[in-house]
């Protein structure tokens, strides 16, 4: 668009208005004729393929530059006092530069949908404000760690990508989360969220390759206290006899009987530190002669309805638990300083 023609839209469209709205106007460049006074410049769904420099805006609030052709993430230095919200989806952006995305110490939402990004700087600039990240429709594998950047973080949408494992460390740098859609990628279950110390979470799982197990039990169970809120469907790609079923049709029980006969597999899980059992059903005491936490595990892949078990060494206490419909608190259990849980 020629510099007088953009004029002319400056003239009808109010450029010294608070609100710089130039979206669908087939511009290619970004524009600098904006009054200092703009709060919000709306540049969306246009060809513009750079911002090489965005001069100091004081009042500059919202940035959207949504659907357009760029190939970098913007270089916001000279108003990051202001800026709160930026939006930059459907763009060809593959990497954000770590320094700019620090200096983002007031932003609350962050836009960034279908591009091309595989990772995120984990950066604490705007760790204090930011509550929403859009990453949908990128090109993440692993799930972002946001150890320092998610601290506050409520909505974070995943969704569309090909993360193939979510594990309860990558939840637990998350303590503010309310909302996680991972629908459309590539898992096959989801973490224990029964040890879960944050808020209710809503968690689309929709269209991806679940394999209905004794991990996806914890799915239920968590569930069923409403520690998690399913906002979709979910149908098994496995077991065979799984396949295609509602989740609301599947039972606890349903998702690890099966395994009866392979729980040795189970002994590849990991060992980690818990701080109470929410999602346990029951308790099974059994004092060991000789402590021995791989006893203590070895016990619960004996029994067909153990879930989890926790072994205190102190006392050589062993606790098996299981699903049972009759009992929904574990007695005693608050009283163990100490537990560890087999995933």
């Amino acid at each position: 668009m020629h510099a007088n023609v953009l004029m002319v839209f400056c003239l009808i469209r109010a450029c010294s208005a608070k609100t710089f709205d130039l979206s669908n106007s087939g511009i290619t460049y970004f524009p600098n004729s904006v009054s200092w006074v703009v709060s919000y410049m709306k540049l969306d769904h246009n060809l513009i393929r750079h911002v090489d420099y965005i001069k100091p805006y004081p009042y500059l609030a919202i940035f959207n530059l949504h659907d357009n052709l760029l190939t970098q993430f913007p270089n916001f230095t000279n108003i990051t006092d202001t800026l709160t919200e930026i939006y930059l989806g459907k763009n060809w952006i593959r990497y954000i530069p770590s320094q700019l995305m620090d200096i983002l110490t007031n932003l609350t939402i962050l836009e960034m949908s279908n591009n091309q990004l595989t990772i995120i700087p984990d950066v604490p600039g705007p760790a204090h404000t930011l509550y929403r990240l859009d990453l949908a429709s990128n090109d993440f594998s692993d799930f972002p760690a946001l150890s320092r950047l998610g601290r506050r973080l409520e909505d974070m949408n995943l969704a569309n990508n090909s993360i193939t494992e979510v594990r309860l460390g990558h939840l637990e740098q998350l303590p503010s989360l309310k909302s996680l859609d991972l629908s459309l990628n590539k898992l096959s279950s989801f973490p224990n969220l029964c040890l879960y110390a944050g808020n209710s979470v809503d968690v689309s799982l929709s269209s991806n390759p679940l394999i209905c197990d004794r991990k996806m039990a914890y799915v239920k169970l968590a569930e069923n206290q409403g520690i998690l809120n399913r906002t979709d469907e979910l149908t098994c790609v496995q077991p065979p006899h799984l396949q295609n079923t509602a989740w609301t049709d599947i039972a606890v029980s349903d998702l690890y009987d099966h395994f009866s006969d392979n729980r040795i597999e189970l002994l590849s899980c990991h060992i980690t530190d818990i701080a109470n059992m929410r999602c346990t059903l029951l308790t099974v005491i059994t004092e060991l002669q000789t402590p021995s936490m791989v006893r203590c595990a070895m016990m619960c892949l004996s029994q067909p309805n153990c879930l989890v078990y926790a072994f205190l060494a102190d006392t050589s206490t062993c606790t098996l638990i299981g699903a049972d419909h009759n009992s929904d608190e574990v007695d005693g259990l608050e009283h163990l300083n100490r537990m560890f849980m087999f995933c």
